[in-house]
């Protein structure tokens, strides 16, 4: 059987009908352009009826084929409107009328608000059009959080998301499929690392700053930014005391802040923890969250762990007669040194050349104050850049411990999780701004326990000491 020449354009002649030795009155138009299309036939005569076209006929062997025009005005029209999935002349021209050539475009600008073709196109290109019969399946299949409302159809689907923001089906999609109503929440979540709405909506309420910090909350049963800065305190002090549970560990940083050389009463340190306490207990049921353990339940515990705690002695004594605990003086205190930072801060210049002498100079000074264990810690290419390095031997000598970060590390990193780890005191007058930014258990604590510090020819200065 031949096949449909789509390439054939018909020639339309005005006729009227005659007698033919064959007529032949096909179904409908379509059985008559195949024939003209299988015969290649070009020539189409029109046949008038009331000023209408009424059919159209072909020639063909001596006889006469013919088809009722079933409203088209032409056979070129006709084919047209199938291509284009029309299904009747009225739809066909009407729609041709207000620029649309296909008949789903028509039919769309019938049932709903849109006006023109080109916004039309506009849909098509952005996926609006094949996207309203994806949302409709992902509606039916429950895989949207939150539905847009009454979208009826494809403009109004693309209405609303031209409203939110997103200019593309794909890009909505996505969103609409993590809970995001716009595109503006979308981008923040994308932004802060957040997997979706809802977590971003949670890590909003319980204050986290990004993504991963509320995904290691989650992990850790944190609810609020606050309870994960409070539980990494207490984990950073696994190190040196991993017998202890957390609630101990938090009556160490409590000895630890204590001012200088201050009595507390056992009942009183019993009454801060408890208060302190309360952050980790759910406000409603008074349990304690599932990652924080306890052994402190009594003040008969509590005076156990002033008396046997090896820690507890580094922040002061305690006087089990008296049932009293006693801070220590700073000086008592264990300090490190943030060695590059000192070594190079003469005259408060932070870019002059680093020397050892600086760094001897405050060892000196704070031995001077009573502070015995002292330790440095510096970066590994400090050695590299010191003016002075014959020195360096006899400031070994005089500290706990002289060490070198590995190379390609920050001295940094080793100093703040010292601090984390012991509660001691550090001299520096870095900020750690960046480390704040970073880590929130920084951003809380590092600045109690930093000593600002100013080196002049004739003078080391210590402001926080000299206050005392």
């Amino acid at each position: 059987m031949a096949t449909q020449n789509n390439d054939i354009r018909f020639i339309h002649y005005k006729g009227m009908l005659a007698n033919a030795e064959l007529l032949i009155e096909l179904h409908d138009l379509h059985e008559l352009v195949r024939f003209a299309c299988d015969h290649r036939i070009r020539a189409v005569f029109t046949f008038i009826h009331n000023g209408k076209v009424d059919r159209f006929g072909l020639t063909h062997k001596g006889g006469l084929i013919t088809a009722r025009a079933e409203g088209f005005e032409n056979l070129n029209d006709h084919r047209e409107a199938h291509a284009n999935g029309f299904t009747s002349a009225t739809d066909f021209y009407a729609g041709r009328l207000k620029g649309f050539t296909t008949n789903e475009a028509y039919q769309l600008s019938i049932s709903s608000d849109l006006q023109d073709p080109d916004t039309y196109a506009t849909m098509l290109q952005k996926g609006f059009i094949e996207g309203f019969d994806e949302y409709r399946q992902l509606l039916s299949d429950g895989r949207i959080i939150t539905p847009l409302g009454d979208v009826a159809d494809p403009y109004r689907l693309f209405h609303i998301a031209s409203q939110r923001g997103f200019e593309k089906w794909v890009d909505m999609l996505v969103a609409i499929e993590k809970g995001f109503e716009n595109r503006q929440e979308y981008l923040i979540a994308q932004e802060l690392r957040f997997s979706d709405a809802q977590s971003l909506a949670a890590g909003r309420k319980g204050g986290f700053v990004n993504g991963d910090e509320y995904a290691e909350a989650q992990r850790l049963g944190c609810i609020t930014r606050n309870e994960l800065r409070s539980f990494q305190d207490l984990e950073a002090m696994k190190l040196k005391v991993n017998d202890l549970a957390h609630d101990a560990r938090l009556l160490i940083i409590i000895l630890s802040r204590l001012p200088e050389n201050t009595v507390v009463p056992l009942q009183k340190l019993k009454e801060v923890l408890e208060k302190e306490i309360i952050q980790f207990q759910d406000p409603e049921t008074g349990r304690f969250r599932p990652w924080f353990t306890t052994q402190l339940h009594g003040p008969k515990d509590i005076d156990n762990i002033l008396r046997k705690a090896d820690t507890v002695k580094e922040y002061g004594t305690y006087d089990h007669a008296r049932g009293e605990f006693t801070s220590h003086r700073l000086h008592q205190r264990k300090v490190v040194l943030d060695g590059s930072n000192v070594a190079h801060n003469s005259h408060g210049n932070a870019r002059s050349e680093p020397t050892v002498r600086n760094m001897m100079r405050m060892v000196e000074t704070l031995h001077s104050k009573g502070f015995k264990d002292v330790e440095i810690i510096v970066d590994a290419a400090l050695k590299h850049r010191l003016t002075d390095l014959e020195l360096l031997p006899d400031l070994q000598k005089k500290v706990a411990r002289y060490w070198e970060a590995p190379p390609n590390t920050s001295a940094d990193l080793f100093i703040i999780q010292h601090v984390k780890v012991n509660h001691c005191l550090m001299v520096s007058n870095d900020n750690f701004r960046e480390w704040k930014a970073a880590d929130p258990w920084i951003e809380d604590n590092i600045d109690y326990y930093r000593l600002t510090f100013r080196l002049t020819d004739n003078l080391v200065l210590l402001p926080e000491l000299e206050r005392k």
